[in-house]
């Protein structure tokens, strides 16, 4: 009876030993029990690294690196070809241009029949007298700047409408109104207003203060080169100071001009004026010049200023204009391009 208890027993805790090992046995088709799993980085890959069969893709890294090169390289290859084809052509139509406008150049010519007549009058006065060499235009300066009598002065000087003593009353009084002559300076053909000019320029220095003045050398009816009085001196008909304190109500001078856009008083509206300033090399005041568009005086001026980069020399007739400020001046006529006079006005032309 004993021994079935025992044996009864032992069956039982043998049932028992076999259940608890068989709870932790994994079946066919289970994932092992491993327990607690630590994440590590970059351990898990993307889905697309994986076939469809299951296996992990390996990736060919040799071959993308150069397919990626080629590619780079290709591309580097399109935009330099790009840039080159867009430099030439833009080279081309700068080129042809260029062309364009050198043959058309005559077509801005306003008016042309007067520009062309004025072109065979400079032709013919060239080819009849020639030009004096630098040393010669230098030379004649001098010499004319050295006269202090009046009986050698028209053999130097155009007179123009001054008479002999008054040229030599200017020349016995420039040094101290001047200085000295530092510098002459050649500055060849400067043609202008139908006659054939050259010219020189001079530096002259008085104590530290600086002044420049131009000699324009035209030639007599028999060739022979003289400086244009006029010109050198800057002489006006009437006075700055009659001018500007307005006892007379209008002067011939020699100035200097440029574009303005100062608009004011009876000169206010810009769609009927254009603005110049206008400075003398004898005056500090500067004052501003109008004149109509679509003028004479206006047309005039705009062929000057086209053609010289500079503040070019032109010679005005300015006069007051009621109810105007007294820096504001009508340009009545434009009657010489650079500081020299002509046979006739320079605004003539274009008429």
């Amino acid at each position: 009876m004993r021994h079935k208890k025992f044996n009864k027993r032992m069956k039982l805790a043998k049932s028992k030993h076999i259940t608890q090992s068989n709870s932790n046995t994994r079946m066919v088709g289970d994932a092992p029990n491993i327990g607690r799993v630590v994440r590590v980085r970059g351990s898990i890959r993307s889905s697309s690294s994986l076939m469809t069969d299951g296996r992990r893709r390996k990736r060919k890294a040799g071959v993308s690196s150069r397919n990626r090169i080629a590619r780079n390289d290709r591309r580097s290859m399109v935009r330099s070809s790009t840039f080159v084809f867009s430099v030439l052509t833009l080279l081309c139509v700068i080129l042809a241009l260029g062309v364009w406008l050198s043959s058309q150049r005559n077509a801005f010519d306003v008016p042309t029949t007067l520009s062309t007549e004025a072109g065979e009058e400079r032709v013919r006065v060239i080819s009849k007298f020639q030009s004096p060499s630098e040393q010669d235009a230098v030379a004649t300066v001098k010499q004319a700047l050295a006269v202090r009598t009046v009986g050698p002065i028209e053999d130097y000087f155009r007179l123009g409408a001054s008479s002999r003593e008054e040229v030599l009353g200017f020349l016995q009084g420039l040094e101290a109104e001047n200085g000295e002559v530092r510098e002459f300076k050649w500055l060849s053909s400067i043609d202008v207003n139908g006659l054939s000019v050259d010219g020189v320029q001079m530096n002259f220095a008085r104590e530290g203060k600086r002044s420049v003045r131009i000699a324009l050398l035209t030639p007599d009816l028999s060739g022979k080169w003289k400086v244009d009085f006029d010109g050198f001196a800057r002489t006006s008909k009437s006075s700055w100071d009659k001018f500007l304190n307005r006892s007379v109500t209008s002067i011939q001078v020699r100035t200097y001009v440029a574009k303005d856009i100062y608009y004011n008083g009876p000169f206010s509206d810009e769609e009927q004026w254009l603005c110049y300033g206008i400075v003398s090399p004898d005056r500090e005041e500067s004052l501003f010049g109008y004149c109509k568009i679509g003028s004479v005086q206006a047309a005039a001026l705009d062929a000057i200023l086209a053609k010289q980069a500079k503040l070019p020399r032109v010679i005005l007739e300015i006069s007051h204009a009621e109810g105007a400020d007294p820096r504001q001046v009508m340009i009545s006529s434009v009657l010489g391009e650079d500081w020299i006079l002509g046979n006739v006005p320079f605004e003539e032309r274009f008429k």
